[in-house]
């Protein structure tokens, strides 16, 4: 099995996670600033890490904001470059349960706030990867 990268895409910044070659553990990779050069530095990691599928975190609601065809913008942009093919999943309560695992941990968010969308990715991407293994 390949690798795995998820997206958690903000409009500020943009967390990229990647799993282990056997698609057990995902680990928080990089945070991109979101904008001009986005998305070819997000297909640079798929390039590194030899990615065979990408999972795109989306919001499960249309609130008005445009966001959610902001992201599979992204998503058809990021496909385009690299030819790897981009999935849209349920990105719901990710960056809070990142936040929880930081306190759980006892760090502050200040110390992790820039960090916390690579990891907010990981839980996306984790959770990902563990439905794939129940049966």
């Amino acid at each position: 099995m390949s690798r795995i990268l998820a997206v958690d895409y903000g409009r500020r910044r943009i967390g990229v996670a990647v799993s282990d070659p056997l698609g057990i553990i995902a680990k928080p990779l990089q945070v991109v600033v979101a904008g001009e050069g986005s998305v070819e530095q997000v297909a640079n990691a798929v390039r590194t890490h030899g990615v065979s599928e990408v999972v795109l975190g989306m919001p499960p609601d249309d609130r008005g904001d445009g966001l959610r065809e902001e992201i599979a913008r992204f998503g058809r942009a990021l496909e385009d470059c690299t030819g790897v093919p981009v999935r849209m999943v349920d990105e719901t309560m990710t960056t809070r349960e990142a936040l929880e695992r930081v306190h759980a941990k006892g760090g502050k968010l200040h110390q992790v706030k820039y960090k916390l969308d690579a990891l907010a990715a990981s839980v996306l991407l984790q959770d990902v990867l563990d439905r794939r293994r129940t049966p």
